[in-house]
C-alpha cells in the first residue's frame, strides 16, 4: 500500500495518521525523537505492509506485470492500488475524497514541526502538489512512479522508467481493480482484529 491507502486505513487520530504516512521516510535513530502516538502509527503502517506483502491477491496483481518489472512489482502494485482506491473512493469510504484529503493535509500541516527535516519536505510537497488527489488520474500515478524511478536511479545508478508501467495499469485496469476489490476488505478486517 502507498500513502493514500495507509492514511485511509489509519485510525482517525492525527498523530497515528502522520505515523502511517512517514513510516518509510523516517529511519534509525530519528524515530526515537518522534512522539509515542506517531510511533504507534508507524507500527500500524508496518502491520499493513506485512499483511499486504504476503497476501495472495497482491501476488496475483504482481504476477500481472511483465518480467522487466518483477523486481519492482511490489512497489508498482502499491501505487496501482492507491490509484484504484482514489478512483473508486466512494466504494470504500463514506467521507468524500476531497474532504478526506483536505482534512488529512490540514492535520499533517499542523504537525510538520514534529518531523525530521527531510520528512517535513516530503510531506510539504505532498500537500502543496496535492499528490494524493493526483492519484485519481493516470498522469498522477505516472508522476509518482517517475519520482520513484529517479530516487532509485540516483541511489543505485540505475536507469529505471517505472512510469512506463502505467500503460499496463491502463490496459489491465479491470483485473487490478478486481484484485483490489477482494483484497482491501480483507485488509480492513485484518486490521480490526489486530488493533
Amino acid at each position: 500500500m502507498n500513502w493514500l491507502a495507509h492514511a485511509s486505513l489509519a485510525p482517525a487520530d492525527p498523530q497515528l495518521r502522520l505515523g502511517n504516512l512517514i513510516a518509510d521516510l523516517v529511519k534509525g535513530s530519528a524515530r526515537q525523537e518522534l512522539s509515542e502516538r506517531v510511533k504507534l502509527g508507524m507500527a500500524h503502517h508496518q502491520l499493513i505492509d506485512a499483511f499486504t506483502d504476503s497476501h495472495e491477491l497482491v501476488w496475483q496483481s504482481r504476477r500481472r506485470l511483465p518480467s522487466q518489472y518483477r523486481r519492482y512489482s511490489g512497489i508498482l502494485v502499491d501505487v496501482f492500488y492507491d490509484h484504484i482506491l482514489a478512483r473508486e473512493w466512494d466504494t470504500y469510504h463514506s467521507q468524500s475524497f476531497q474532504e478526506f484529503t483536505g482534512v488529512l493535509y490540514s492535520e499533517v500541516r499542523d504537525q510538520l514541526v514534529l518531523l525530521p527535516a527531510d520528512s517535513r519536505v516530503a510531506m510539504t510537497r505532498m500537500i502543496d502538489h496535492d499528490l494524493l488527489g493526483s492519484y485519481q488520474h493516470a498522469t498522477g500515478i505516472e508522476f509518482a512512479l517517475q519520482r520513484i524511478s529517479e530516487r532509485f536511479n540516483r541511489r543505485r545508478g540505475l536507469n529505471l522508467t517505472l512510469e512506463d508501467s502505467v500503460e499496463i495499469l491502463s490496459a489491465q485496469y479491470g483485473e487490478f481493480s478486481a484484485d483490489f476489490a477482494q483484497f482491501f476488505p480483507e485488509l480492513r478486517q485484518h486490521l480490526k482484529t489486530h488493533i
